[in-house]
């Protein structure tokens, strides 16, 4: 997985704050972060973007994740925020073993 901060925006998709890339073939993925945000909403971020790609890749999804609207993987992030602090590996897995993954 590569997390970048990305040089301006990020394109067409309006006030995105991080986009992930996945590569069917390679299964690799790319994370692009919006630039001049905060350490708390960068944090966020890539908790919120981690959260829906392994989302994508899980086979199967875990259903705790299964349905979740976007503004639901915010609160999510936002939570994962508050109890763990910043999105470190560390605190990345342990949220995603807690969410089944």
């Amino acid at each position: 997985m590569s997390v970048t901060i990305a040089e301006g925006g990020l394109g067409s998709r309006g006030a995105a704050l991080g986009q992930t890339t996945i590569n069917l073939s390679t299964r690799s993925t790319t994370i692009r972060i919006a630039p001049g945000q905060s350490p708390y909403e960068r944090s966020v971020t890539l908790y919120h973007v981690i959260i829906e790609a392994t989302a994508l890749q899980a086979k199967p999804t875990p259903p705790m994740v299964l349905d979740l609207s976007e503004t639901e993987f915010d609160m999510l992030a936002y939570m994962a925020q508050e109890q763990f602090g910043p999105a470190t590996v560390v605190n990345l897995n342990k949220l995603l073993a807690i969410l089944g993954f």
